[in-house]
């Protein structure tokens, strides 16, 4: 479900709330991106908690205009709440993130900018 860069952000977000942050110290910021031959929207995914801000920028672009993003980013979230969303799906889409794949690194980063 989704597109991969929003998903990719989701599984980010996934990774914060797995290591104990709380929903509102977690941000997706959206904006354009310049100087693509299509329409598409950078997207960061930002903690601010413990009076530090740490940003995962996303790789990949997400296809579309900002507000088109932002809808598609709700509806991606709603699913992802959803109890109706199966558990195997939602465990895809977490085993398949680069932020999984990554996650010593992650960790590290974290602890190197005196998160704990």
């Amino acid at each position: 479900m989704g597109d991969p860069a929003l998903r990719e952000a989701l599984a980010v977000h996934e990774a914060f709330r797995r290591l104990g942050f709380t929903a509102d110290e977690i941000f997706l910021k959206l904006g354009p991106m310049h100087g693509s031959p299509s329409v598409h929207t950078h997207l960061q995914v930002v903690l601010r908690a413990q009076d530090k801000a740490f940003t995962v920028d996303i790789d990949a672009a997400a296809a579309g205009v900002v507000d088109d993003v932002r809808a598609s980013w709700q509806a991606l979230v709603s699913w992802w709440n959803s109890p109706d969303t199966p558990e195997l799906e939602r465990k895809e889409l977490w085993t398949s993130s680069q932020v999984l794949k990554d996650g010593a690194a992650f960790c590290l980063a974290l602890l190197e900018r005196g998160f704990n």
